[in-house]
């Protein structure tokens, strides 16, 4: 799709049911095959196929048949495949010759090296934070003039974010292991993966959950277990 036709779409939208819009690239798509772009490196290409394969097979077990039950689900569904996706595809890059880069220091960590250091992560969940304490109070206009200013801020520190609006926090806040989300999932499912002794085991327990709730006493089930 042209960046015309994006540009033209959002402004229909936005004229016609002023709605937030966003028209964006996808890393991947659960059809069967999986649709997968060919033109990212190897090892990100890897990870996005092994997050689709397990959108694939969720697909029969309770986890993806309730996937749309509610927005919890269709976010733990996402995080559970961005998670254990990149863990498969990082597997799978190795047996194939690759080499795992060292991981990039956390923001405290850059900060010591450099005070003037840009965090992606920091910043956007910062500015994901500031946008719903904004949109809670009814200021839309400062909520959207706020989200601009941070867009340029990203762009004149390497990231060329297009657009920054609500429709940008709408779609990327599903996926709770990125900046852009707010939800306590992301730091849930790592902390399920953690407390699972092998990955097969992991993808097996939550293949079997039903709901957010369940998730969550299984996991404080796992948490007593590990305090023993």
């Amino acid at each position: 799709v042209t960046l015309r036709d994006r540009q033209a779409l959002e402004d229909e939208l936005l004229g016609a049911a002023n709605l937030s819009a966003l028209v964006e690239d996808i890393g991947g798509l659960a059809t069967y095959p999986a649709s997968v772009p060919t033109t990212q490196s190897l090892r990100w290409t890897l990870q996005a196929s092994a997050h689709e394969w397990l959108h694939h097979y969720f697909f029969f077990r309770p986890l993806g048949q309730n996937m749309f039950a509610n927005a919890d689900m269709v976010t733990l569904n996402e995080t559970i495949a961005s998670i254990a996706g990149k863990e498969i595809g990082d597997c799978a890059f190795v047996i194939m010759g690759g080499e795992i880069p060292a991981p990039a220091p956390t923001a405290a960590q850059a900060a010591e090296s450099a005070d003037t250091a840009f965090d992606f992560g920091t910043e956007m969940n910062q500015t994901r934070r500031r946008v719903d304490a904004l949109l809670e109070q009814g200021d839309i206009e400062r909520a959207e003039a706020y989200m601009e200013r941070r867009r340029l801020l990203f762009v004149e520190n390497g990231y060329p974010i297009r657009k920054l609006n609500q429709a940008y926090f709408a779609f990327y806040g599903t996926y709770a292991d990125l900046p852009a989300s707010v939800s306590p999932i992301g730091e849930q499912v790592r902390r399920f993966r953690e407390l699972t002794p092998g990955l097969g085991d992991f993808i097996a327990r939550v293949a079997g959950i039903s709901d957010y709730a369940e998730f969550l006493r299984m996991l404080r089930a796992l948490e007593s277990e590990s305090a023993k």
